[in-house]
């Protein structure tokens, strides 16, 4: 009984991945999710007319299929491939936000589950392929607070707190002008073809994804903020460009994908975790 008591969760999934029936449920999930993903590449870089009908109930550009149709292959790549852990869990990120945003759309749209439940589903499978990864498939622990670690150097911490803080600010703002119907940001959005709805998603991920960067520890999450932010900023980016935009968007955009690069290099032991 005290063995049992003494289990904590990590333990009880490390057990559950690891039985016949874990890595059974494993694969199946993930084939799920790949498969998908796959399919889902070849739709929207195509653009057969499922999807864009879909787009055009949702009023989503056409363009943002090409978007999500580049992204999609190589994440299904990765969850069947062995190796790249780091790459997973961006590419666990990618599918969740994928999915879940997918089934907030359409219930901003008015949709019923005959619209949001696909997505939705989906989205478990994720996190279900997710929980039950082998230890070979997974980040090894937080180091920093549990391990001695090397204390990095001076100009390294401000060069990471000077780009994580600009980051952290720009995104905030970000969000906080889509929450509350900033005008130059709706006028923005609309000229780009996206609805209003979409950057309500688009501000609580923006909010959200900040606080995590300035947070202490949190280091798994952080990976997936890092990511989320990146697609962001790098997403705008060939908005703009396909779009035809004034050259100062290109050029914050792109910025801002950099800094996200940068603060994501210099982040100190306390905030990575290990992939060794």
């Amino acid at each position: 009984m005290a063995e049992v008591k003494n289990l904590t969760s990590a333990h009880v999934l490390t057990r559950v991945s690891g039985s016949l029936a874990g890595k059974i449920a494993y694969w199946l999930f993930t084939a799920l999710v790949a498969w998908e993903m796959a399919l889902g590449a070849y739709w929207d870089l195509f653009q057969i007319p499922y999807v864009r009908d879909v787009f055009t109930h949702l009023h989503l550009p056409f363009y943002f299929l090409i978007i999500m149709g580049i992204w999609k292959l190589p994440c299904a790549v990765v969850l069947l491939i062995p190796g790249f852990l780091r790459i997973k869990e961006w590419a666990y990120a990618g599918a969740f936000f994928t999915y879940a945003g997918a089934a907030v759309l359409h219930l901003s749209a008015g949709d019923g589950p005959g619209g949001w439940a696909a997505p939705a589903i989906y989205a478990l499978f994720t996190v279900a392929s997710w929980t039950l990864r082998p230890p070979s498939r997974r980040l090894a622990v937080a180091i920093g607070f549990e391990e001695q670690h090397t204390k990095p150097k001076k100009s390294k911490m401000i060069g990471y707190w000077v780009a994580t803080s600009v980051l952290a600010l720009a995104v905030i703002s970000g969000g906080v002008s889509e929450w509350t119907d900033y005008t130059y940001t709706i006028k923005g959005m609309l000229s780009l073809g996206y609805p209003i709805y979409f950057t309500r998603l688009l501000g609580t991920w923006k909010i959200a994804g900040a606080i995590v960067l300035l947070a202490p520890r949190l280091p798994l999450v952080k990976e997936w903020a890092y990511f989320g932010i990146f697609l962001d900023m790098s997403g705008a980016f060939m908005t703009h460009i396909i779009c035809h935009s004034a050259s100062y968007h290109l050029i914050w955009t792109g910025i801002f994908s950099v800094i996200t690069v940068v603060s994501w290099a210099l982040r100190p032991d306390t905030r990575k975790i290990n992939d060794k």
